[in-house]
């Protein structure tokens, strides 16, 4: 009798619901040296190609994922357009970091971002005292809705010195 109850109660359950998570550090341009002193958002032939190759490896790689955690990501309008073709079936939700960039004293222009699927139910950004950001954002998967979060630490020798 007590088996028979459990197993009632087992089949009355929502079926397991299986989440699939993935994070990749891209390494804004920003940050990214080129040849000599420059930065390689400086010259848009370079940083094109190579977010070209990088929303190629991580759609091919990690498109499978229903939440793709992005660190550093970019904030000019072509890095974006890469990856939303790339990716069409997943929204993009951003994050931009505050304050300025330490070797040019302008805006950031790079921050975090999440590609999800599903229907984006609310987003909360996050904003650390050094500037940093965080997104939280829920999306609706059935049968319920899902919340995931991504940061972009800083690291251990100093944040932002060797930006």
């Amino acid at each position: 009798m007590r088996v028979a109850l459990l197993l009632a109660a087992a089949a009355a359950l929502r079926p397991p619901t299986q989440l699939r998570v993935a994070t990749f550090n891209l390494l804004a341009p920003v940050h990214k040296s080129g040849v000599g002193a420059t930065r390689e958002a400086d010259d848009d032939a370079t940083w094109l190609a190579r977010g070209a190759r990088l929303a190629d490896f991580v759609a091919e790689t990690l498109g499978s994922s229903d939440a793709l955690c992005l660190q550093e990501w970019f904030f000019e309008p072509r890095w974006g357009k890469m990856f939303e073709e790339a990716l069409p079936r997943h929204a993009l939700v951003t994050s931009r970091r505050r304050g300025v960039h330490p070797h040019s004293g302008k805006a950031r222009s790079d921050g975090v971002a999440m590609l999800v699927r599903g229907k984006v139910l609310a987003r909360e950004e996050v904003v650390f005292d050094d500037g940093r950001a965080a997104l939280i954002v829920a999306v609706d998967r059935s049968p319920r809705p899902v919340v995931v979060a991504n940061v972009h630490l800083p690291f251990g020798s100093g944040g932002d010195a060797a930006c």
